[in-house]
């Protein structure tokens, strides 16, 4: 696959060098690498390899209130944030009131990694009109 690195001017080569062998992996759901990712199982590998470990949770192959469940359940191990800041999380409701969807925030904090169904694993603008309306929060996992 050939990437246009001129999207990515922005971005510090350490940030680069942390997950750009990331994207364009396919998306696969309940997979944490090292050559498919579902969401949480990309933030995962972006915590590992910035030294930090986060906690494995079961994925529900695309049930949204199963999805919705495990981030009620697990949410009591991160701090809700006000705003974003380099490397959180960053939590999304895909269908209404559901919260199934999870990213990384860039150390910008005005892009996020994203690893989704039928697609792979990319770059996306926090404020596109795509997300912005779906957003549910940021959080920064207490235990690390």
């Amino acid at each position: 696959m050939q990437l246009d690195l001129g999207v990515f001017q922005v971005y510090k080569q350490w940030e680069l060098d942390l997950y750009i062998d990331l994207i364009g992996k396919p998306f696969e759901f309940g997979s944490r690498g090292p050559n498919t990712f579902d969401c949480y199982g990309l933030c995962m590998e972006v915590y590992k390899r910035l030294g930090r470990e986060l906690p494995d949770y079961p994925t529900s192959f695309g049930n949204y209130t199963e999805d919705n469940e495990t981030y009620v359940n697990g949410k009591a191990n991160f701090i809700r944030l006000e705003k974003p800041v380099p490397f959180c999380l960053v939590t999304f409701m895909i269908i209404r009131p559901f919260v199934s969807h999870v990213g990384v925030v860039t150390e910008d904090c005005t892009h996020f990694l994203s690893a989704e169904v039928k697609r792979f694993v990319s770059i996306e603008p926090l404020e596109s009109p795509r997300w912005r309306g779906r957003l549910d929060g940021f959080w920064k996992y207490e235990i690390n």
